[in-house]
């Protein structure tokens, strides 16, 4: 919902809450993940488990690349691992949206 001077407006993207999209799985998983972050509540569940199993300094870094990937809804993320300690999560074409593949290299 979206809240203007005059009182609550109806969102152009209602009805794209977690349990309207994937169910009451989905919503348990984006309200778990997002007490750690603020994680919106329209991101496709494979972002929202990927964002459960990552420490809290990576999680900032993949949940700006995935915010852009629900913007632009046309390709999923590539986590890219080359060392332990140098990660990198971007927008990627070889990636279809909603899906995040952890590629170690």
């Amino acid at each position: 919902m979206v809240y203007h001077r005059g009182g609550p407006l109806r969102s152009a993207d209602s009805g794209n809450s977690p349990i309207e999209k994937w169910g009451s799985e989905g919503a348990r998983r984006a309200s778990s993940v997002t007490a750690m972050t603020q994680v919106p509540t329209n991101f496709p569940p494979a972002y929202v488990e990927y964002l459960s199993t990552v420490d809290e300094g990576f999680r900032e870094t993949v949940l700006m690349a995935m915010k852009q990937s629900v913007a632009e809804g046309l390709h999923g993320i590539l986590v890219n691992s080359r060392v332990a300690h140098h990660r990198q999560a971007e927008v990627s074409e070889t990636v279809p949206y909603g899906q995040v593949i952890d590629a170690v290299h």
